[in-house]
């Protein structure tokens, strides 16, 4: 998995529009090869990488009633996209508050 920092993610991104960053690096987080270190000298933040959005979305109550409703026999591909919506959201929302905090892209 290739890991790249946020300051780096900020350089690269100086002309880049900052929803089509966000949208591209989400694609890559949901990839699973690639995943975002935020951390900064004076703190650890945690990775943005599938594996951990995966862990905050199952403690989700919206997703155990997704997975609940699969189980008793929901149509298994909208709740897969349902779930992949999800998560992608998830991934957006904590790569937002990275390109909020580091100047990532351009507004």
């Amino acid at each position: 998995m290739e890991t790249v920092k946020a300051i780096e993610a900020a350089e690269a991104a100086t002309n880049i529009n900052r929803d089509d960053w966000i949208d591209g690096a989400a694609e890559l987080v949901m990839s699973g090869e690639y995943q975002y270190d935020r951390s900064t000298p004076k703190g650890q933040e945690a990775f943005i990488s599938l594996d951990n959005v995966m862990e905050d979305v199952l403690g989700l109550d919206c997703t155990k009633d997704l997975l609940t409703k699969w189980l008793h026999g929901a149509e298994c591909c909208d709740m897969r996209d349902i779930f992949t919506t999800a998560v992608r959201s998830l991934v957006a929302i904590q790569l937002i508050q990275m390109a909020d905090d580091f100047n990532i892209g351009v507004k």
